[in-house]
């Protein structure tokens, strides 16, 4: 499923999409930041997360054939939410 709705109004649909097993590419980051808390725990166990938006993808294309169990952190510049640690 492509998930594209703007704003938090694509979170519903989203976690329901996840909490069914159906692999989600998000087009938006929103219901990430703001819920970001509660989709990804599931998304982990349930599916495959792809991120569509820019900043999200480009830590992905980073790691591409790399080990994530050795990344401490991962600090995105002008994003908050959820993803800003």
């Amino acid at each position: 499923m492509v998930a594209a709705i703007t704003g938090f109004a694509g979170f519903k649909p989203i976690f329901q999409a996840i909490n069914s097993g159906i692999d989600v590419a998000l087009a938006n980051k929103e219901a990430l930041v703001a819920g970001g808390h509660l989709i990804m725990p599931l998304a982990r166990k349930r599916c495959e997360n792809i991120s569509l938006d820019s900043e999200h993808n480009a830590i992905f294309q980073c790691m591409m054939g790399q080990n994530w169990s050795e990344v401490d952190k991962v600090t995105l510049t002008a994003s908050g939410g959820h993803l800003y640690q």
